[in-house]
């Protein structure tokens, strides 16, 4: 590069830096929008520029984002409107922010300037993981770790998840559960990361479009007893899996197996919940909703009649909401976990 071109740069630079003024939002039409994205909007304003001092050629359309979200595309009209398309989002308003390229001092924020309408489940399916735990101490020494998965099996987009929190981790930028987390379109394993959980199930939120092309897996392992058992496979389930009334059948029963039968709602209040075993009422219990819309209302139970000669049993939920139940069976002697859950 000649001497002459670094001296032009330098001072298309600092004029640039010079004659730059904060950009401002003054609206944004239409000012709402489905959940799925896609809408395009245009910004209206002042101050807009395509000036790039990073760019070669100088020009490029400021960043745009939706709440915390980067617009799906953007384009520079003129110096008071821009046009974007939305990405997708969580119900509620969400402020929109433009960042210039061109060294202006601040971004321009306009707050709730675009609400995502319908309620989640109108747009979204809930997919949930029964098991989503950090790292976990169990019986007899047992250390279990939980291995999340999740694939985009197919489709020339991104699938798109809600509910991935990288918080609780000493990541640059931290990852929201409310940030849509995206599944390229390569043939890529996205590990779920499982250390930011507090409850013992999650729920992610996916467009209902995207569901299809979602694959996952949800693996538990005794990482004391790797040599001699890989883990067991607990299933990942979808809406469609939830009844009022769940049957699990041939329970193996045995003097050296303990039971863990685990409920779940994805109810936002209280489920009133019955466990028979073997026809006969066992027990009634309330399903305690989770924090967010992240966490499934849970219950469990780990008590339950076995007479002498029994080898199995049928264990049976009754609910006024639709529930999904798995029970867990450990050999106490080799601390091997065998899943039992409703078939599809």
């Amino acid at each position: 590069m000649t001497l002459t071109k670094i001296t032009f740069l330098l001072i298309l630079f600092f004029a640039t830096l010079t004659l730059a003024a904060d950009p401002v939002i003054t609206s944004v039409v239409p000012p709402n929008g489905p959940v799925s994205g896609g809408t395009v909007v245009r910004i209206n304003g002042s101050g807009f520029s395509d000036n790039c001092i990073i760019c070669s050629p100088p020009f490029g359309a400021p960043a745009v984002t939706f709440g915390l979200t980067s617009a799906t595309s953007i384009k520079f009209i003129d110096e008071h409107t821009l046009e974007a398309v939305t990405p997708p989002g969580l119900p509620g308003p969400v402020s929109v922010t433009v960042r210039q390229l061109d060294g202006s001092p601040g971004p321009a924020i306009l707050q709730d300037a675009f609400t995502y309408l319908e309620t989640e489940e109108d747009a979204l399916d809930p997919i949930l993981f029964p098991v989503f735990l950090p790292e976990t101490n169990g019986a007899f020494g047992s250390r279990f770790v939980t291995s999340a998965r999740a694939w985009n099996k197919g489709g020339s987009r991104p699938v798109t998840i809600f509910g991935q929190d990288t918080n609780c981790y000493l990541f640059t930028p931290t990852l929201s559960p409310l940030q849509p987390f995206p599944l390229g379109v390569s043939d890529t394993e996205h590990i779920l990361l499982t250390g930011c959980s507090h409850s013992v199930g999650r729920v992610f939120w996916v467009p209902r479009n995207d569901v299809p092309r979602l694959a996952a897996s949800l693996r538990v392992t005794d990482v004391t007893r790797e040599s001699s058992s890989l883990g067991v496979e607990v299933p990942v389930v979808t809406s469609d899996r939830f009844s009022i009334t769940v049957a699990l059948l041939n329970v193996p029963v045995d003097p050296r197996y303990r039971h863990t039968l685990r409920i779940y709602s994805l109810r936002r209040e209280p489920a009133s919940v019955t466990v028979r075993v073997n026809g006969q009422h066992h027990r009634q219990l309330t399903l305690t909703p989770g924090h967010d819309m992240f966490e499934p209302a849970y219950a469990e139970v780990t008590e339950f009649p076995i007479t002498p000669g029994q080898t199995s049993m049928r264990v049976t939920v009754d609910s006024d909401a639709p529930v999904w139940a798995l029970m867990s069976v450990t050999n106490n002697e080799t601390q091997a976990i065998t899943t039992i859950s409703p078939q599809p």
